[in-house]
């Protein structure tokens, strides 16, 4: 259950193609891949978020629970993230066909197989959000 909301912003321009490698254990990606990622990363900097805290087993983290769709340029820069962190060579559902994943991102019919989660380093919480806004 979601028990807090915040706005936030992405503080993503720092991060390092080392640290990417170290949130893999099992399958590190090409180097390639983690480029275009670290590129993903960056263009997120600054980017306002609504996020909430995410305390499973083993994380802690934050889960982004929404952002402004009617923005393009917002939105284009998640979705841009996300068909990154789709390259996932375990995970990924669009491994090299962003044709299919922009036709069903824009007819809305992209799920995502997990939840969209980055470490409390890559937010800055602005302000928490009151129940019913």
């Amino acid at each position: 259950m979601i028990e807090k909301l915040f706005k936030a912003k992405f503080t993503t321009t720092g991060k390092t193609i080392e640290q990417l490698k170290a949130e893999y254990t099992d399958f590190l990606p090409s180097d390639e891949k983690l480029q275009a990622l670290l590129e993903a990363y960056q263009n997120l900097d600054g980017v306002e978020v609504i996020v909430y805290e995410r305390r499973f087993v083993g994380e802690n983290n934050y889960g982004v629970f929404a952002w402004d769709e009617s923005d393009k340029s917002i939105d284009d820069k998640i979705r841009d993230f996300i068909y990154q962190a789709e390259q996932d060579d375990m995970f990924g559902s669009y491994i090299d066909d962003r044709e299919e994943f922009l036709a069903d991102w824009e007819s809305g019919n992209y799920s995502p197989s997990g939840s969209l989660a980055f470490e409390k380093a890559d937010i800055e919480i602005i302000e928490e959000l009151k129940k019913g806004v």
